[in-house]
């Protein structure tokens, strides 16, 4: 599975980037969200990341406020390195990361697969 990148700003500052290796990674005000945004723009479970092989998924949750990948609102849309997503005043770009296997053990060097690599 590829690591999934995200370099976050609000407003236009910097915050600390996130890595995650997991399936799903939801992102929303509510604090258990992989992607924590306490902001009150954003839904609580505002939308989620699915993993499908190797390939991103931005699902948009019915939010209000609605979520737009590279300018345009979606509902589903494939996301791929270079991939803005913008949650109100928040853009998360987006970076691909092909994990290297090791083909002896057949599994991705790193951490565990379900929890963040950073968090915010």
């Amino acid at each position: 599975m590829p690591v999934l990148s995200l370099r976050i700003t609000h407003d236009g500052h910097p915050l600390r980037p996130v890595a995650f290796s997991a399936s799903l990674v939801r992102i929303g005000r509510d604090p258990r969200c992989e992607v924590f945004l306490p902001d009150p723009s954003v839904s609580r479970i505002h939308a989620r990341i699915e993993c499908d092989g190797d390939r991103y998924y931005l699902v948009d949750n019915g939010s209000t406020n609605g979520t737009l990948v590279d300018g345009r609102r979606v509902d589903h849309e494939e996301i791929v390195s270079g991939s803005t997503i913008k949650v109100s005043a928040f853009e998360l770009m987006v970076e691909v990361i092909r994990s290297c296997v090791d083909p002896a053990l057949g599994q991705s060097a790193g951490g565990s697969p379900n929890e963040p690599t950073i968090r915010l």
